[in-house]
C-alpha cells in the first residue's frame, strides 16, 4: 500500500467523486506521461506531451463511467497556455476555466459523463 502512495504523488493525482473533480499535477517526464487512475465507478489512464511548446492532456476512460464538473492540470514548466480547448470523443464542450499560478481549473457548467471508450481532450493554446 506504501508503494501506491509514491505512485499517487508521482502523478499529482487527485480526486474527488462527490465534487466530481479530478486533477494531475505529473512530476516524473511531465512533458510525455501516461498513467492509469482509478475512480468511484470507472478507470481509465491520463496522458500528457508537449510538443512544440504546446501541452495537450487527455483522459480515456476504459471501464465504468466518470463524471467531472471540473478538471485540474498543473502547467508543464517552459509552456505558455492560454485558453484550453477541450474536447469529448472529437465534439467541442462548453467550459469555464481560471489559472491559480502553474494550475489550470477547468469547470464544466453542465458536468459531463465520461463513458467507457469515450476520450476526453485538453489542448492548451499558446498565444
Amino acid at each position: 500500500m506504501a508503494s501506491y502512495g509514491v505512485f499517487l504523488a508521482a502523478c499529482g493525482f487527485e480526486y474527488h467523486g462527490p465534487k466530481g473533480h479530478i486533477g494531475f499535477a505529473p512530476r516524473v517526464s511531465p512533458d510525455n506521461f501516461k498513467a492509469p487512475f482509478t475512480a468511484a465507478e470507472g478507470w481509465g489512464t491520463l496522458a500528457q506531451k508537449v510538443v512544440d511548446g504546446q501541452q495537450s492532456a487527455s483522459i480515456e476512460l476504459r471501464y465504468g463511467k466518470l463524471h467531472l464538473k471540473q478538471f485540474a492540470l498543473v502547467s508543464v514548466p517552459g509552456t505558455q497556455a492560454s485558453k484550453p480547448v477541450v474536447t469529448l470523443d472529437g465534439r467541442d464542450i462548453d467550459t469555464q476555466f481560471q489559472r491559480d499560478g502553474a494550475r489550470t481549473i477547468i469547470r464544466f457548467p453542465e458536468g459531463i459523463d465520461i463513458a467507457a471508450g469515450q476520450t476526453l481532450q485538453v489542448q492548451h493554446v499558446n498565444h
